[in-house]
């Protein structure tokens, strides 16, 4: 199933110089029987779902709070807090 993509989320990222209005939101069925080097899980509900992905080399859970329903100062919180995890974890 896929989803239109939140204008809450395209447009903090938008604040941050980065264009997603292209994007849309996926589930994990469309990536079926493709290998990965990381998979990032970033909601607790998607950790208890999928708690193993096939073919990924390498699996990351980071707790993001669900901004949706809590106005744009939690989109750029959660925009702030996974850019800092990449930074710290993915990019040192």
């Amino acid at each position: 199933m896929e989803s239109h993509l939140r204008p809450e989320t395209a447009e903090a990222m938008r604040e941050a110089g980065v264009d997603i209005s292209g994007q849309w939101s996926k589930t994990a069925d469309v990536y079926a029987g493709q290998d990965f080097d990381l998979v990032v899980t970033t909601c607790d509900e998607a950790k208890e779902v999928c708690p193993l992905f096939p073919g990924a080399k390498r699996m990351l859970h980071w707790s993001i709070e669900d901004p949706v329903g809590r106005g744009m100062p939690a989109y750029r919180a959660a925009r702030d807090q996974l850019k800092a995890l990449i930074e710290k974890e993915l990019l040192a």
